[in-house]
Parts: structure tokens; C-alpha cells; sequence
């Protein structure tokens, strides 16, 4: 195998000479979390930055935990994988100027002063760092001094590449090897790694050499890196399923696919709302119909190895909790007790897998630095809605809405906003009074959670987007400013040709993607349409929109209906597309720009013109489908995949330029 190796010129460079001769010095025992957190400890009057990693999210905590103890929790920060996302963005990259709380100031401080810098003083008092393999590799890192557990040869080898980076000082790398977790575990790899650390060259008695020139000579210990995950074949039969995005529950979850067959147990994920209080009331529909509205983004989540999560989770249901289970797989949403977790851990993998439970915030569960701990019954803040990097800016916004009398009341959740109350006959006409209130926002959706006897509702909710983020960008009505249809498309199909000129594509494809473009969004010239984005027909001089200034979608003018698909019709009917040489291409693409048509469109999408009967609908879905096959036959799941990106990146940057010509 060729290696990228370091030419003699290279490596006698006076800065990389130095890096490469780095001062890093292993000493490897047996013993026990104790002794990790003793040998840490005996440099706390050294002013060193310590850098302690484990294998286990539970051993960081518990070391992280006795430090702190020992030194003042202002000196301490943890880094695993377990941390909720919100936490970790405020350690790591929030300005600290903008995070209020102390005591996560103080943390972010600390990690920050871990990063490669240098120009960087040596702290006043030692300062560590605890983390798991989350902190091993692309975190940028620089510590004065390692300790650890003993793990594979490859994870050892990240972390001491996250030891005297600079090679400025003189380090040491503390290596305790712990009993196994069960007392008939031999592990053949772990073993060889101890083996492998032990042959490099002695300094001392019982110091090790462990720099970059001296860790070069285990390269080929391939007997104590981590095992590869046995994989799975990957056949056409799968990628075909997977490629029918609108039938995901014929397809297996592709983790296993991505990651290999791994022994670890699955992961589940935990999140909180404050609009849980009210969806624990909802049926699955609505449940799932407001997730997609307002989802659950990452940052919200807290993830953990499912056995460890739902011994947590036990501890909440202590307190009579619900939660709202959301299966990886297409089963449907579902409330369950959180006191009612079977013993049998095959039965939880069945359930639970990779699934994400939803919480209220009063439910507890949280401790300060973003890790489940469920003996926590302090109320967890909901973070849905808090300022997102990089530029940690407001992006969205929840509005519960509830009618009293004739008056409606409304307020933000998860802010400290007091309540406020508008006079409206109906909830139609309480939106549009809310969304004002409100400036600088799209409303993407609002789903009603309560009715009265009558079905009228009394209770909803709504997601306001700022028109900064991208979501509103990439709506299909969304903008600062009103454009008409014909405007649109023409940008769109300009924006293609740049695009598909620039990539240097066989001209007969350029020109099938230029002109998908150039009638993408024509279905959007329908009565229904116009009115659901507040442009009714009116007058000579009315002309039909694309995109919208108005702040909502009424979709109540239009049901489910998908313009694409009426664009789709349009487009079958126009000759320079039926004479063109590439006709399915162009169909497909038209019909598939927002990820529909993969294969099919259901009935409530189809088109809703006037003049179009249900026959006729029902024959271009069904050829909708059989061109679905054809086209993947022609050009491949993967380059089908990406001529359809085409299309959205040409009509996002069309979107994008409608924004700078308008100056918002």
C-alpha cells in the first residue's frame, strides 16, 4: 500500500522537525477509574492543561465529577458524545460574551483553552478536560498532559496526536489498563495494544517514547486496532428500494449498511418540548403531521446507548411520565409510560432502536452539562427555537394559539414573552392577525390540536421561520418581496444554464436540466395556489406569482395539492419538450424537484385545474412511476440522484438572488 509519507527536506523543516520530535512520554499500569482520577490530580498544581480520556460516557462523567470535587467545578469540562446538542454548541463555538449562565461560560472557557493555539499563555491554575472518543478525532486539540484508559491502538494513536501538538514542552501520557467490564472478558486486541505501547523504545526505566517518529513503527500492528464492523452486501434490489423515497417502509434503515454490522448496542435519543403537554392529547396524525412542520433538529437531542437511556428513563417514570415515542422505522407515533420498560433487552432493541422519545420539560432528566441523568427533577429548558450556529441567530419560533370566548389567546413557547390576545371569528382569521405580530417571519405551518363539539378548533400551533434562515429560502412560496411566476422561471432556467455550463455536462443532458427548469413551477398558475399564498385573481393586468411576501400558505385553498405535479402536466403538453431527445429526463425532473414522485404522488396531490378529469390524473401518475424506473435504469441511482440536485440548486439560487436584488 502507498503511504503519504514526509519527504528528508520536509521532515528537517525547523517547525515540522520539532513536531515530529515532540516530547511525549507513556508510562502504562493496571488499575482503576481511581487511579485515573489520582494520576489526573497530581497535576493540578503544575498549571497544565490535562487532558483525560475514557472509552465510557458514564466513566467521563464520574471522573469529571471527582475532579471537579477536588479542584472547583470552574476548571472542569466534559466532552462525549452523550452531551446534548444545544450544550455542546455553547461549550464549543457560542461567542462567550453571548452565553449568560456562568457556570457554562466558565466550561466553554476551559474547553476552549484546550484548542491548538500558539500564542496561548499557560493557564494560571491546570486546567482539564474529559472526554470520550468524541474528543479524539475532529476536535482540535492540544493538551500539556494526557491520562487514559488503555483502548485500541488506533484510538490511542488520535489521542496522543492531541498531546504536545507543537512540541513546546515536555509531556507525559498516564495509561491505566482497567479490569474488563465482565471478569470472562479477554480482549485479544486490547491485549496487543498493550504489547504494541510496551515495544516502543524505553525512556527511563519505565517511560515510553510515544512521538510521532517513535508511533511510526506500529503502523502495521494491525492486530490491535479496533476490528473492521463485518459489512453487508449492498445490492441493486436495496438501492432501488431506497431510491423510492416515498415508500421508505419497504427499505431497511441503512445504518447497519453505513457503519458495518457493530456489536455495540443501539442508541436511542431524547428529547423535550413544551408543546408536549398538549400533543400527549393528540392523535398520532396530528403528532406527526406538527413534527413535520416544526422538527426536531439534532441540538435538541440527547444520545445515548439504548440500555444506559432507558435506566434513566426508568428513573423519570419514577415520577409518572409519558412520552411520545418516535420509531426510526415507519411504525406510527405512539404514547407510552416510562414506567412500563420491559426487562428484556432483546424486546427493548425491537422496540426501541435508534427510536427518539419526546418529553416534557418539567419531566426533568437533564443535568447542567447536557448529559440524561434522571435522578435530575429540575425542569429541562426546551431548546428548539435557542439561537443555531454559526451565526447563533433566531431562526424559528413556536406560537401556541387558544381560543377563549371570542378572543384568541396566543403566546411563544419556550420564551419569557407574557401572553397576549387578539378578537377573531375563527382561527383563520386569528393567523392572520398573529403572524404580524411577529415581523420578519414566514409562517411554515399550523396545525390545529383541539376542536370543540361542533370541529371547529380552539386549540393550534404554529411555526414562524425567520426569513434569514435557510428553510424559507428553500420554501417553494416563501420570500422578502412578491415574484411573478414567469420571473422566477426564467431565473431558474438561467441559473441552470450557468450551472450545467460550468460542469461541462454532454449538451443534450445541459439542455434537458435548462429546460426542466424553465417550467419547474408552472403549476403553481392555479386559482387555489395563488390564494393559499394571499394572490387571488384580480383585474387585466393580474399576473400569477412564484413566491410570496405574504407571511403564510393557507392550505385550506388548496388541500394536499403538489404543483409539481401540475407542472408535470403542463410540461407533457408542450412540444419543444415531446420533441425533445431527452423528454423522460425533463418529465422526471419537473416532477421530482421537491422529492415527490419517487415513485408515485397519492391522490390528494393530484393536479387541480379546472379542465383536467380524474382519469387523466390518474394516467400521468401512473406514468409518473413507470418513468421513475426508466430513468433509474438509464442513468444510475447515483447520477439520477444528482442531475435531480440540479434543479434544486438552481431553483435555491434563484431563490437566493431574489433575496440580494431585494436587499433583504
Amino acid at each position: 500500500m502507498n503511504r503519504f509519507v514526509l519527504t528528508d527536506d520536509e521532515a528537517t523543516e525547523p517547525e515540522v522537525a520539532r513536531r515530529l520530535h515532540a516530547s511525549k512520554t507513556l508510562y502504562l499500569r493496571d488499575g482503576a477509574l481511581e487511579d485515573i482520577i489520582s494520576l489526573a490530580l497530581s497535576h493540578a498544581e503544575k498549571q497544565r492543561r490535562v487532558l483525560v480520556y475514557v472509552r465510557y460516557p458514564k466513566d467521563a462523567e464520574g471522573i469529571s465529577r471527582a475532579i471537579a470535587q477536588e479542584i472547583g467545578h470552574d476548571r472542569v469540562a466534559t466532552l462525549t458524545g452523550t452531551i446534548r446538542g444545544h450544550e455542546r454548541d455553547e461549550m464549543t463555538s457560542r461567542p462567550l460574551d453571548e452565553i449568560s449562565d456562568l457556570e457554562t461560560r466558565r466550561r466553554a472557557k476551559v474547553f476552549r483553552d484546550f484548542r491548538l493555539n500558539p500564542d496561548r499563555p499557560p493557564p494560571e491554575q491546570s486546567e482539564y478536560l474529559v472526554a470520550t472518543s468524541a474528543g479524539e478525532v475532529g476536535v482540535d486539540l492540544d493538551a500539556d498532559e494526557i491520562v487514559c484508559d488503555l483502548t485500541y491502538l488506533d484510538s490511542m494513536i488520535q489521542r496522543l496526536g492531541r498531546l504536545n501538538r507543537l512540541g513546546r514542552t515536555q509531556s507525559t501520557v498516564q495509561v491505566v489498563k482497567l479490569p474488563a467490564r465482565r471478569g470472562d472478558d479477554v480482549d485479544e486486541r486490547l491485549m496487543a495494544t498493550r504489547e504494541a505501547l510496551l515495544s516502543l523504545p524505553l525512556v527511563g526505566s519505565n517511560g515510553h517514547k510515544a512521538g510521532p517518529l517513535a508511533l511510526q513503527a506500529l503502523s502495521d500492528r494491525h492486530d490491535a486496532f479496533s476490528k473492521v464492523p463485518r459489512t453487508l452486501p449492498l445490492t441493486d434490489v436495496l438501492l432501488d428500494n431506497w431510491a423510492l423515497t416515498r415508500v421508505p417502509e419497504i427499505s431497511p434503515t441503512v445504518d447497519r449498511y453505513l457503519h458495518g454490522l457493530i456489536p455495540e448496542p443501539p442508541d436511542i435519543y431524547v428529547a423535550w418540548r413544551e408543546e408536549v403537554d398538549y400533543l400527549l392529547d393528540a392523535t398520532p396524525e396530528t403528532i406527526t403531521e406538527w413534527l413535520d412542520v416544526h422538527p426536531i433538529l439534532s441540538r435538541e437531542q440527547v444520545r445515548g446507548s439504548l440500555m444506559n437511556v432507558v435506566g434513566e428513563l426508568r428513573k423519570i417514570g419514577r415520577r409518572e411520565e409519558q412520552a411520545i415515542l418516535i420509531p426510526q422505522t415507519e411504525e406510527e407515533v405512539r404514547i407510552i409510560e416510562l414506567s412500563d420498560f420491559t426487562n428484556d433487552e432483546q424486546t427493548l432493541r425491537d422496540l426501541y432502536r435508534n427510536a427518539l422519545l419526546l418529553l416534557r420539560p418539567a419531566a426533568g432528566g437533564l443535568n447542567r452539562q447536557g448529559m440524561l441523568d434522571g435522578d435530575v427533577e429540575d425542569a429541562v429548558k426546551d431548546v428548539a427555537d435557542e439561537p443555531t450556529p454559526p451565526e447563533f441567530e433566531h431562526l424559528r419560533l413556536r406560537i401556541l394559539i387558544e381560543r377563549d370566548g371570542d378572543d384568541w389567546i396566543y403566546q411563544t413557547l419556550a420564551t419569557e414573552h407574557e401572553s397576549d390576545s387578539i378578537f377573531a371569528l375563527n382561527l383563520y382569521r386569528a393567523l392572520q392577525q398573529i403572524r404580524p405580530q411577529f415581523p420578519d417571519t414566514y409562517q411554515r405551518g399550523a396545525v390545529v390540536l383541539a376542536t370543540d363539539d361542533k370541529g371547529n378548533p380552539i386549540k393550534a400551533i404554529m411555526s414562524l421561520v425567520h426569513r434569514q434562515s435557510n428553510e424559507t429560502v428553500i420554501d417553494t412560496s416563501a420570500a422578502p418581496v412578491s415574484q411573478e411566476l414567469g420571473e422566477h422561471l426564467q431565473w431558474t432556467a438561467e441559473e441552470a444554464e450557468s450551472i450545467t455550463r460550468r460542469l461541462g455536462l454532454p449538451p443534450e443532458i445541459a439542455s434537458a436540466v435548462v429546460v426542466a427548469a424553465q417550467v419547474h413551477d408552472l403549476g403553481k398558475n392555479r386559482e387555489g395556489w395563488q390564494r393559499a399564498i394571499g394572490h387571488p385573481p384580480s383585474g387585466d393586468n393580474w399576473k400569477p406569482w412564484a413566491k410570496s411576501a405574504s407571511r403564510g400558505y393557507d392550505r385550506s385553498a388548496v388541500g394536499k395539492y403538489r404543483h409539481e405535479f401540475g407542472s408535470l402536466r403542463e410540461a407533457m403538453n408542450l412540444p419543444q419538450i415531446n420533441d425533445h431527445p431527452e423528454r423522460d429526463l425533463i418529465l422526471h425532473l419537473v416532477a421530482c424537484h421537491h422529492g415527490w414522485a419517487r415513485p408515485h404522488y397519492e391522490l390528494e396531490h393530484w393536479d387541480i385545474a379546472d379542465d383536467v378529469s380524474d382519469e387523466e390524473n390518474q394516467e400521468i401518475a401512473n406514468e409518473a412511476m413507470r418513468r421513475v424506473a426508466r430513468a433509474q435504469r438509464r442513468y444510475g441511482h447515483w447520477y439520477l440522484s444528482w442531475l435531480e440536485s440540479l434543479i434544486r440548486c438552481s431553483d435555491y439560487a434563484a431563490s437566493r438572488r431574489l433575496d440580494v436584488e431585494s436587499g433583504k
